[in-house]
């Protein structure tokens, strides 16, 4: 059997005319019933209880989806550095980084991602900041100026998921380049 937790959203704030709390909940109670007796319109959210996000697959397959959104963009550059008679990985990824804006993706990729204050939001925001400690962002000049403790987690976790997403994408462009690098130097043997 499993548990479920369900949240029930409203569209709107129910108002009542009531002397009393108890009278006022039973009021929006019933005002509540009968609308959605007649509109049919009510919109569940089920969430199974669920393990913790593991953050390295996370990053990676955010990375991933990176070099497939960007991915004619990314084997083109490649292929005209290789055209050029380029041949050094190391060399070809640092024109890549200088060209296209890899951090940049890397924090469109993570943003959005803990913006909201809820207690759940918050316990992944801090599981994210603990388990991608490698890559934690630890410039605090990123966070001044932010309210609530809230904030700043959310801030600090946004920032150390972007900086493993650019870690996972810069292994997995290099190893693109080394392979296309490899493939270019095959064929021109044979």
């Amino acid at each position: 059997m499993y548990k479920y937790n369900i949240k029930v959203y409203f569209e709107r704030f129910i108002e009542v005319e009531a002397n009393g709390i108890k009278e006022a909940e039973e009021k929006a109670l019933k005002q509540v019933k009968a609308e959605i007796d007649k509109e049919k319109k009510i919109r569940f959210e089920v969430k199974e209880n669920e393990l913790p996000i593991n953050w390295y697959k996370y990053a990676n397959e955010e990375a991933n989806d990176i070099i497939n959104n960007y991915r004619d963009e990314i084997d083109e550059f490649i292929n005209t550095e290789i055209g050029k008679n380029e041949s050094d990985e190391n060399e070809i990824f640092d024109k890549l980084y200088q060209e296209k804006d890899l951090i940049d993706w890397a924090h469109m990729a993570a943003d959005n991602r803990f913006i909201y204050n809820s207690t759940d939001a918050l316990i992944e925001a801090l599981q994210c900041i603990d388990r991608l400690s490698e890559w934690e962002e630890t410039d605090s000049g990123l966070f001044e100026g932010l309210k609530t403790i809230e904030e700043q987690i959310n801030a600090r976790a946004t920032y150390t998921l972007s900086n493993a997403i650019y870690a996972k994408l810069e292994e997995q462009l290099k190893d693109l380049i080394t392979e296309k690098v490899t493939d270019n130097i095959i064929n021109l043997k044979k």
